[in-house]
């Protein structure tokens, strides 16, 4: 069973912490940071393209870089890696 199969056969929802209330994010933007959280899988961490993001959040991929770019100037996610094709990112939970 591959990581996304069993990914399907578990998935319930996403969780959004109360702690993003003080950010002043729209119900959106906390639905996006929790897709990503709960991508993360604290190995890998989260690689979804934003192609990807895009389909999963019914947006366009310009819309996705605007929401992770504000994400970063915030500081509630960080960017782990970046090798110019593959990126790998994570929510910020300390903040």
């Amino acid at each position: 069973m591959s990581h996304q199969e069993f990914h399907k056969l578990v998935h319930k929802g996403y969780w959004i912490p109360v702690e993003l209330d003080r950010f002043g994010l729209s119900n959106i933007e906390k639905l996006f940071l929790s897709i990503i959280d709960n991508l993360d899988d604290s190995e890998k961490h989260c690689y979804a393209s934003n192609g990807y993001l895009a389909e999963k959040m019914g947006l366009s991929t310009s819309r996705i870089t605007y929401y992770l770019t504000k994400f970063k100037r915030l500081g509630l996610i960080e960017e782990v890696s970046f090798s110019g094709r593959l990126r790998t990112m994570r929510v910020c939970k300390e903040n």
